[in-house]
């Protein structure tokens, strides 16, 4: 999972897309718009609307898998993506 700031250009999104391999994005209808076009677009309806399926991270995911990435603001060049792995989920 990448968390994306819709406050952010279609160009710097698309950056972001690219440089964490995202296959699909899940989105609200109203702000696909700020999506670059070429990009797999999941709506959060269809997200909603899907049947729930438990599942143990502990057993399905290794500690050091990632779970998200979080990008830096980028101020001094491009955002470097910040890896969360289930480890940083532990409690």
């Amino acid at each position: 999972m990448v968390l994306l700031n819709r406050k952010l250009s279609k160009e710097e999104l698309d950056y972001q897309i690219k440089d964490a391999k995202v296959s699909v994005v899940i989105v609200d209808e109203e702000d696909e718009h700020l999506l670059p076009q070429k990009v797999n677009k999941l709506p959060f309806l269809k997200v909603e609307e899907s049947h729930e399926t438990p599942i143990e991270i502990s057993e399905q995911w290794t500690l050091d898998q990632t779970t998200s990435i979080m990008y830096t603001s980028g101020t001094t060049g491009y955002p470097k993506g910040v890896r969360q792995t289930v480890a940083d989920f532990q409690f």
